[in-house]
């Protein structure tokens, strides 16, 4: 029967978020897994005999079970292998960090402005151990 069929192809889905490797993925199955609800409910419409309908059922509610279990797993998998996004604004090698403001004058081109500008230059900036490379 189709809806066999569909459970299935829904059981592979759930194998598959065993082996989840990033939210992206994670969300693509829970996406699948929300349209193969809708289409159980399609299928629920579509059978008139009490028996098969109440078959049926039961076997949709003994695999949303295993969805349930399998996304829990996927969200615990992702909680533990993902970074806060807080800690990325911490992070002092974070692009945007704020860089303090340094005033060096502008080197003029002149060969004998020059060693004056390096020593500023390396002074603030090159040989400062507070600036990330």
């Amino acid at each position: 029967m189709v809806v066999d069929k569909l459970v299935s192809q829904l059981s592979s889905v759930v194998c598959a978020l065993f082996c989840v490797r990033s939210s992206k993925r994670c969300t693509q199955q829970f996406k699948l897994l929300e349209r193969c609800q809708e289409a159980q409910d399609a299928m629920e419409a579509v059978i008139t005999d009490d028996n098969e309908v109440e078959k049926e059922t039961q076997k949709w509610m003994d695999f949303e079970s295993e969805i349930r279990s399998a996304r829990g797993r996927a969200e615990r998998y992702l909680e533990m292998n993902t970074e806060p996004a807080d800690s990325k604004k911490s992070s002092p090698n974070s692009a945007s960090a704020k860089l303090p403001t340094w005033c060096i004058p502008k080197f003029t081109g002149k060969v004998l402005d020059f060693p004056s500008f390096w020593e500023q230059f390396n002074a603030g900036i090159h040989d400062n151990a507070e600036l990330a490379n």
